[in-house]
């Protein structure tokens, strides 16, 4: 029975190992938006994040594929739509709200990603990411109640910085 503990504590070691990698993709992209922002302003992030996000997704994947994480299985699959629709969905939300200029709805896909950071976390049961999406949707919540000078740099600011967290922390997980 000790034998089965130890054989499962690896197997769950190994697929975890891979979280700490989209969080670190999207960490490092929504910090870098922060730049396009500050000399494109904020309608330079429509094609940034058009760019960007499918850049993420795919780098997920490939590293995934390439270090054989997990394999493919029904989980999988219900990740890779969710994560679809959730992105499809918070670029309806922009293509509707947005007018080129930061106000409150603007800053609604901090609370897609968190909650799609939040669903993928329960899914692979994986704590880290579901705290890194409480702290990215909270902090969207915030952002937008209280609305400060420059809004959408705190929100890629918390966000960006969350999510490298949740990288480290996940690294740090697998090496116990």
């Amino acid at each position: 029975m000790t034998a089965e503990i130890e054989r499962l504590t690896r197997l769950s070691r190994s697929r975890s190992v891979g979280a700490w990698f989209p969080l670190m993709c999207g960490g490092t992209a929504t910090l870098a938006s922060i730049a396009v922002e500050s000399f494109s302003g904020y309608g330079g992030l429509t094609p940034y994040w058009a760019v960007a996000a499918p850049a993420v997704g795919a780098a997920s994947a490939i590293f995934s594929a390439l270090r054989r994480i997990q394999p493919p299985d029904r989980t999988s699959f219900l990740a890779v739509g969710l994560s679809f629709v959730m992105l499809f969905a918070m670029a309806g939300v922009q293509l509707l709200v947005s007018n080129g200029e930061v106000d409150r709805a603007g800053l609604t896909p901090a609370l897609f990603v968190g909650a799609l950071i939040i669903s993928l976390g329960l899914l692979y049961r994986h704590s880290i990411s579901v705290i890194t999406g409480i702290v990215v949707l909270v902090s969207g919540v915030v952002v937008m109640a209280i609305f400060p000078a420059h809004p959408y740099t705190w929100v890629a600011l918390t966000v960006g910085v969350s999510a490298m967290f949740g990288a480290a922390s996940s690294m740090i997980a697998v090496d116990r």
